[in-house]
């Protein structure tokens, strides 16, 4: 196989593999919108006295793992990314950036 043929077999699988990662990554978001929301909402019944702390600090506590769940995914896949165009440096980087651009 020319070195051509291999860059643009991984383009396809890499191709692949993004898109997936970005339907994680707006899976991700909207969980982290919706447990902003929820959290917000346990707020505004705390300081009207309709629920308690804990109800609250529960509803933070998801927000926080949910954001951090996105934060980190969304930061593996630019990680990933770099990785990868990094180690295509010199011709391969310049097929694949052609390839794109088509």
């Amino acid at each position: 196989m020319s070195e051509r043929y291999c860059i643009l077999y991984v383009d396809d699988d890499v191709s692949g593999l993004e898109a997936r990662a970005q339907d994680r990554d707006a899976q991700l978001q909207l969980a982290a919108k919706d447990s902003k929301r929820a959290a917000d909402l346990a707020s505004i019944r705390f300081r009207n006295g309709a629920t308690g702390l804990l109800d609250l600090l529960d509803a933070q506590r998801a927000q926080l793992k949910d954001e951090d769940a996105y934060t980190e995914s969304h930061s593996n896949s630019a990680l990933s990314a770099v990785l990868l165009y990094k180690s295509l440096a010199g011709d391969g980087l310049n097929i694949l950036l052609n390839r794109r651009k088509a």
